[in-house]
């Protein structure tokens, strides 16, 4: 049969196929180039795969019908064809759940001196199926093609992005959490795990104590109203340490902070730093309404000397800050949207203060004073402390130069509803402040 198929070769090629040459590519990653463009001119994958047949080793034979596709008929480069990716768990729902993550991560077999990573939780750049995004991996350039992963693991060839991690027992808690949300129809209301796993997954017979850890997380963005990404990404790593996981739904008496500090924190993660065209009136009489409460905020708690912007939740009898993770995903979020500086400090201390109210801390009556600065980010204005005035774009508001005292006594200078604000802005001139 090969001597018919060699004479076909022959007549189109020009040339007869040289005998010294049969089972010479011992590599196919080293396949000469003037071998694959020969096999390129031919008409047929037929004729081409019996050309590479009689050029390559025995031992490679298996691997050429997938070589044929994806470098001969294909544009793989045949020096990178099938080496290197990226290594995966492979492991059904109900094997997540039942197992620990020491015996997940087991055959990954990492190695001193190498990354953790994992894929990147973002299904529109990930470049994989759902239930690989956010999944913890290893990277193994040394691979090649006649690597063959075991059951228990997925190889991911290709482009495919990627972050660093820093304590992988989170991060494939993180994927447990996300794969389960893959099988909990929205909208998803919190219930006992156990029930909950048992009504969804019919073979997990028990939760190991990472699931448990990973579906309580997932639980807690559920009850934050977390939506933007991938489920079980959407909250900070807190969540998904474990015993320190309930924390936000657990504090001690005088209220629970969760569903407060994670509303603040989504508020915060909203807002859009892009600043306005131009200033608004309810831009400028929030910045008045702010000098105002924090005038009475430094009056009543002995902060005179730092106002207008200052710590005050820190101050208050009873505060707890917020879980530090929390804290943490903030100030990357900000930083990453070039927000710094006063700007920073308020969205910090802004949902310090709420963190203490939920908690329970004696705020003698006094109303958030950061709230009115953020309603003013939420509404496209930014701010910059200057000489004394509180610049919101080309205005100019009267702080410093004025002193605190000129402020603890007004009455509110504004209603902090969008209707009354908005009322402000049309028609409205701005200049500067008086």
């Amino acid at each position: 049969m090969f001597d018919d198929l060699s004479q076909q070769i022959r007549r189109h090629l020009g040339a007869a196929i040289d005998p010294d040459a049969q089972g010479s590519v011992r590599d196919l990653n080293g396949m000469p180039p003037a071998l694959l463009e020969q096999a390129r001119r031919l008409p047929s994958s037929v004729l081409q795969l019996a050309f590479l047949r009689f050029h390559v080793s025995a031992d490679n034979w298996q691997y050429l019908p997938v070589f044929l596709d994806a470098v001969v008929r294909g544009d793989a480069p045949a020096g990178t064809w099938a080496r290197g990716g990226l290594l995966v768990p492979s492991r059904s729902l109900a094997e997540l759940l039942r197992e620990p993550v020491e015996r997940l991560l087991s055959p990954l077999d990492h190695r001193p001196d190498e990354l953790w990573l994992r894929v990147r939780p973002d299904v529109a750049t990930s470049g994989v199926a759902d239930d690989l995004t956010g999944a913890p991996a290893v990277d193994r350039p040394e691979l090649d093609y006649r690597w063959t992963p075991p059951g228990n693991l997925n190889r991911i060839l290709g482009p495919v992005s990627t972050d660093h991690v820093v304590d992988p027992s989170v991060a494939t808690r993180r994927w447990i959490a996300s794969r389960f949300a893959l099988v909990w129809p929205a909208p998803r209301v919190p219930e006992p795990l156990d029930s909950l796993v048992s009504r969804l997954v019919a073979d997990a017979t028990e939760l190991s104590d990472d699931a448990r850890a990973a579906l309580t997380g997932l639980q807690i963005e559920e009850q934050a109203g977390l939506r933007e990404g991938v489920p079980g990404f959407r909250g900070p790593d807190e969540w998904y340490r474990g015993a320190a996981a309930q924390a936000p739904l657990h504090w001690e008496a005088g209220g629970d902070p969760g569903d407060a500090v994670c509303g603040a924190y989504e508020r915060l993660r909203r807002i859009d730093w892009r600043s306005g065209e131009r200033p608004l009136p309810s831009q400028v009489a929030l910045v008045r309404e702010f000098l105002r409460r924090s005038a009475q905020s430094a009056t009543s708690l002995g902060r005179t000397a730092e106002w207008p912007f200052a710590n005050y939740a820190s101050a208050l009898p009873g505060a707890r800050p917020p879980p530090a993770a929390i804290l943490d995903e903030l100030h990357r979020h900000l930083a990453a949207r070039r927000v710094a500086g006063t700007e920073l400090q308020v969205c910090d201390w802004f949902l310090r203060w709420v963190a203490a109210e939920a908690a329970g801390a004696d705020t003698r009556g006094l109303s958030n004073p950061l709230e009115p600065l953020v309603m003013l980010f939420e509404r496209g204005g930014r701010i910059l402390p200057e000489k004394g005035f509180i610049y919101v774009g080309h205005v100019g508001v009267p702080a410093a130069v004025r002193g605190w005292q000129a402020f603890a006594g007004l009455p509110p200078v504004v209603s902090l509803d969008d209707a009354s604000l908005d009322e402000l802005d049309p028609g409205n001139t701005l200049g500067r402040a008086d």
